[in-house]
C-alpha cells in the first residue's frame, strides 16, 4: 500500500481502509444489500484524474495497484466506477 500511494498519478487518487466494525459488523450480511459485513476492513482505491489524456496511466496505475493487492484480499469485489 504505501509503494502505490507515493507513486499515485493523481493529486486526487488514493489508497486506504474502511473499518467495518460496531453496528455495521452486526447486521445479518442478508438484510441489507451490503453482505460483506464479515470483514474487518474494506480495501478501497479511488482513482480519479481531470484530463482525459491522463487516463491511460490513471487506469493503469490502478490495475497495477489491484494485482498488487489481490493476493491479500478476501474474495469478493465492487466496482463503482461509472464505465466498466
Amino acid at each position: 500500500m504505501l509503494e502505490f500511494g507515493a507513486t499515485s498519478p493523481s493529486p486526487y487518487t488514493g489508497i486506504g481502509l474502511q473499518q467495518m466494525t460496531g453496528v455495521a459488523s452486526r447486521v445479518d450480511a442478508r438484510a441489507t444489500a451490503f453482505a460483506h459485513r464479515d470483514r474487518q476492513y474494506d480495501f478501497l482505491i479511488v482513482s480519479q484524474w481531470e484530463d482525459p489524456a491522463d487516463a491511460d496511466g490513471n487506469v493503469a496505475w490502478t490495475r497495477r495497484c489491484f494485482e498488487a493487492m489481490t493476493p491479500y484480499l478476501k474474495e469478493g469485489v465492487e466496482d463503482h466506477s461509472a464505465e466498466k
